[in-house]
């Protein structure tokens, strides 16, 4: 997978759903952007085994990057509680969450 030009960030992992194969994801969220309104977006955007693609807002770039990072967290838990191992590229082994977002699981 290649991140799009426009990325602030991107990292590439795999997920594992019971009884499949290990299938390559990405996260990748946008640079936030300024919208006519004056508050700011950032796109969030999930490939893989699920696909999603989300706008979060906040009032200025820093709280919309951080919005974005905390609907990751919310993405990656609830797939997790349906049973997919989310593990590093091309490894058995299941990323621990808590050492990339603070506070409990959501």
């Amino acid at each position: 997978m290649k991140p799009p030009a426009n990325y602030a960030l991107f990292y590439e992992f795999d997920m594992k759903a019971p009884r499949k194969r290990q299938v390559s994801c990405s996260a990748t969220l946008l640079r936030p952007s300024q919208r006519a309104t004056g508050e700011w977006a950032c796109r969030f955007l999930l490939r893989g085994i699920a696909e999603e693609e989300h706008t979060i807002y906040g009032a200025d770039p820093l709280q919309a990057l951080m919005l974005a990072l905390e609907y990751l967290r919310f993405a990656l838990d609830r797939i997790k509680k349906r049973g997919v191992a989310i593990r590093y590229q091309k490894s058995a082994e299941e990323i621990d969450l808590q050492l990339y977002f603070r506070g409990r699981p959501c």
